[in-house]
């Protein structure tokens, strides 16, 4: 018995296949390829969205308290800021009372507050019935004597300005000086 062979059993050579053209090296890159790359994309993208809504929520429900706890603390500190007022303009008017105080405190504070010149700083503002003292801190020896030039020559209010610190000369030249006002509120104003 003879055996046939085929001319296909044995085959050591590749098959012949003709070129491939441009559309087809892209076609059969998409499906091999490119569809897993178009995958990842695709869900990246729904997966963003996904991120992007529940951010949007989340933004949405902290506006809304943030504005809410903004009204009411507004609210709250307009309420205080009135009643502070009210407290303020009550005790100014006891103060005068008890004290005997013939002139505003107002008009003397706004007096002050423009005497005062850069640098200097007021801690405390005391008033009696014909007299003021003030005290606070200046950076220089010059500013104390700036501050004693406009009490004594730009003031309508004011008489008998001494500031005890402008007599020591040990001063001169040191920061943060503590200083002490005193002054008589002029007899027409009383």
């Amino acid at each position: 018995m003879q055996h046939k062979h085929h001319k296909s059993d044995i085959n050591l050579l590749n098959t012949l296949r003709p070129p491939e053209s441009t559309f087809d090296i892209f076609y059969n890159w998409v499906f091999s390829y490119g569809k897993y790359i178009i995958f990842a994309i695709e869900f990246i993208v729904i997966l963003l969205f996904v991120v992007k809504f529940i951010t949007d929520q989340t933004y949405a429900i902290a506006y809304d308290k943030y504005k809410s706890l903004n009204q009411k603390l507004n609210s709250v500190a307009i309420t205080n800021k009135v009643q502070v007022l009210g407290k303020y303009q009550s005790s100014m008017q006891t103060i005068i009372g008890l004290q005997g105080i013939s002139y505003q405190p107002e008009s003397i504070l706004s007096e002050i507050n423009k005497l005062i010149p850069a640098n200097v700083y007021v801690n405390e503002v005391d008033f009696s019935n014909s007299a003021i003292s003030i005290s606070g801190t200046a950076q220089t020896y010059q500013e104390l004597q700036d501050l004693n030039n406009n009490f004594v020559n730009d003031s309508k209010y004011f008489s008998s300005v001494e500031i005890p610190q402008l007599s020591n000369s040990n001063l001169v030249g040191n920061n943060n000086i503590n200083y002490s006002l005193t002054a008589n509120v002029k007899t027409h104003l009383l």
